[in-house]
């Protein structure tokens, strides 16, 4: 493993907004950084303190594929380079009001050195150079988009964990022998939205709990197929 890649393998805890200064502390350039959105994970490449044209003296910033669904830096980014398009912005623009970790799980099958990461992710924001890398060009929710961008700068492939989960699900529920789990899982949602609402636990609980079986079958089956066994 080479001396210039650095937290290699690394996972961190998740930090919320208020907690970006612990975050911070431990992360290094060229660092993947995942965010937490809630039914889906947004991803950036960590490139340490730069000089933007509104900050007053190098802040700490990730390029990443504009995202205009959380923040206010979002919407400026989709206003002044395109809703996808890959820009630079202030870390703790992107976080708003999610949660973020460092998470380099992929670099055991490939990783570069810190400093080629980020030089780039660096390179990526300049279009015209851009064209030609894997990872240029327009922006594709299924063929390229964020999570391609940090895994292609960091690992050197270009992947989505998150695209690939939703084509075996789509293929696990094309078998119609399958859709015999839909009744439970209409009484399991229903049963998820009473406790949500006798608990007032955050809106929304039970639509991300439902979206999670869809995409991860499997789990459902392992849990349910558990509590027959007890009862």
């Amino acid at each position: 493993m080479a001396s210039s890649i650095m937290n290699y393998s690394k996972v961190s805890p998740w930090y919320g907004s208020s907690e970006l200064d612990q975050l911070i502390l431990m992360a290094a350039p060229g660092d993947r950084l995942e965010f937490n959105r809630g039914i889906y994970n947004h991803w950036a490449v960590y490139v340490g303190l730069q000089d933007l044209p509104d900050s007053f003296g190098p802040i700490e910033c990730v390029v990443h594929r504009a995202n205009n669904t959380i923040g206010s830096s979002a919407m400026v980014s989709k206003q002044h380079y395109g809703t996808g398009d890959v820009t630079i912005e202030a870390l703790k623009e992107v976080v708003a009001s999610s949660r973020v970790r460092i998470n380099n799980s992929k670099d055991s099958s490939s990783c570069l050195p810190s400093d080629v990461v980020v030089r780039r992710v660096l390179s990526s924001l300049d279009k015209r150079a851009s064209a030609s890398q894997p990872c240029g060009g327009t922006y594709n929710l299924v063929t390229n988009n964020c999570e391609h961008l940090a895994t292609w700068a960091r690992n050197n492939t270009k992947s989505s964990d998150q695209v690939n989960k939703v084509v075996k699900a789509i293929r696990y529920w094309l078998v119609p022998d399958n859709w015999q789990l839909v009744p439970s899982l209409v009484h399991l949602y229903l049963k998820a939205k009473k406790i949500e609402a006798k608990k007032q636990q955050r809106k929304g609980t039970a639509e991300k709990m439902m979206i999670s079986i869809l995409l991860m079958p499997e789990k459902y089956i392992v849990y349910n197929s558990s509590r027959s066994k007890r009862c």
